[in-house]
């Protein structure tokens, strides 16, 4: 509880004190005819009013912090750019604060510059920042100077728009015509933007998040990606040999359920026939999703291998 709801319930106290004071002890001439009472409840009406705009006055009013959340449900799109916070993280003593976003970029967007820019929303103030670029898949953002009694970040980001509605062809005809000429975007149309707010009640505390060089931020999270990376594949490692032990079980499944098929009667043999192809179909699913898992390997090992390549090239 701050200052301003303290204050606000003490004048709330004193009031219904007051009110109920008044009314079980109202003088007896004012009993029959209650010629004064409206007006004195009308003073300490007033009298609250005043005390609340004081209140108001020195210590503002009550502020309500935002948070965007994380995860994909939280993602903001840009123009070619879909972002949104895998983790973030505050060391209270150092004032700096990292936030990761990892970001899905179209082809056209691919080298285009991505802005960010931070601010402390109940102090109002700017605060020092900068946007590293740690894989194709995530940024970084790294703050500074961040206020002892800082409440909310806004992170306005933003990337301008790629005009691909360019008219290839080239007119040659009538040439003594002069072109037409196309009307000339707004800079600011071209621009869009995106906010995240973090509160901070949502904010995990850190010890020792040091200041580095972009380099050294790409190398720690890099090593990062790498090793949850090996992680994931060592899972779907695991899921494909798990599936293949089911596709040998209902491969025996299949053959006693044959086996038994010039035993059966008519009905028990049709019977069987949909029990088979239930099977098959079961042996099937599980196939395409060793196949899924296996794609998903080759693309993370390619992954790991160019973290890897871009680790050494920064040594």
């Amino acid at each position: 509880m701050d200052f301003y709801d303290m204050w606000i319930g003490k004048f709330k106290t004193i009031f219904v004190k007051v009110q109920n004071k008044i009314t079980t002890n109202k003088p007896k001439h004012l009993s029959n005819k209650g010629v004064m009472f409206p007006y004195i409840m009308a003073v300490i009406t007033v009298l609250f009013v005043i005390s609340v705009a004081t209140c108001t006055f020195l210590f503002g009013t009550p502020f309500q912090a935002k948070d965007t959340g994380t995860g994909s449900e939280n993602q903001v799109r840009l123009a070619g750019t879909s972002m949104f916070i895998v983790q973030k993280t505050i060391d209270e003593k150092a004032h700096r604060a990292e936030v990761l976003y990892q970001i899905n970029r179209a082809s056209l967007y691919q080298k285009q510059p991505l802005f960010a820019l931070a601010a402390e929303q109940k102090n109002e103030i700017e605060l020092p920042s900068k946007l590293v670029s740690i894989s194709d898949d995530y940024v970084l953002l790294v703050i500074d100077d961040i206020p002892d009694n800082w409440r909310e970040l806004v992170i306005d980001v933003g990337e301008y728009k790629v005009d691909d509605s360019q008219d290839d062809r080239v007119d040659t005809d009538y040439l003594l015509t002069k072109e037409t000429k196309k009307t000339k975007k707004k800079e600011d149309d071209s621009f869009v933007k995106g906010v995240f707010n973090i509160a901070q009640k949502k904010m995990p505390d850190t010890k020792n998040l040091e200041s580095l060089s972009d380099k050294k931020y790409i190398l720690k999270y890099a090593t990062l990606q790498i090793k949850s990376a090996n992680g994931r594949i060592a899972k779907w490692e695991k899921d494909i040999v798990t599936m293949k032990e089911q596709i040998g079980d209902f491969t025996k499944q299949i053959q006693r359920l044959e086996k038994d098929k010039g035993l059966n009667t008519t009905k028990e043999n049709q019977e069987m026939e949909a029990d088979v192809t239930s099977v098959q179909r079961a042996i099937e699913k599980k196939e395409r999703s060793i196949e899924s898992r296996k794609e998903a390997i080759a693309e993370v090992q390619e992954k790991i291998k160019k973290l890897e390549e871009k680790i050494d090239s920064l040594e």
